[in-house]
């Protein structure tokens, strides 16, 4: 819908969840859907949080800073082929074909800028996106 869950707290008989939604997601259409599956559900707080655009692409250009130009085209490709999306637009090797390189060569390439990603956005090390 849009959304995940960023936190649930199970205490005193009493469940509280966490929901983080994009702003383009029906608010409604969430809260009808959580109602449904538990109809003693209640909105305890609803907070609208707004960035800013410089601050994402701030983010942005930290996170593919330590890219290669190749990794970084891999994760473009691959991610507007639809091969991130469940369940993929496309395979792996329709994409590296689409790059003119070999199955292998994509994958190696998109497992290291993964890794890359995954260890800023994972890393225990905060760091300042100024």
């Amino acid at each position: 819908m849009g959304g995940h869950v960023k936190q649930t707290v199970i205490e005193d008989g009493h469940y509280q969840m966490t929901i983080h939604l994009s702003p383009s997601v029906d608010i409604h259409r969430v809260i009808d859907a959580v109602e449904e599956a538990y109809p003693q559900a209640k909105m305890i707080r609803r907070c609208q949080i707004t960035r800013s655009h410089d601050d994402s692409h701030r983010i942005f250009r930290h996170l593919v800073s330590g890219l290669t130009d190749r990794q970084h085209a891999t994760l473009d490709v691959a991610y507007h082929a639809g091969f991130f999306e469940w369940p993929r637009e496309t395979s792996g090797e329709d994409v590296a074909e689409s790059m003119g390189v070999a199955p292998p060569t994509f994958h190696q390439h998109l497992r290291k800028a993964e890794q890359k990603v995954f260890d800023l956005v994972f890393s225990t090390t905060t760091y300042s996106t100024e």
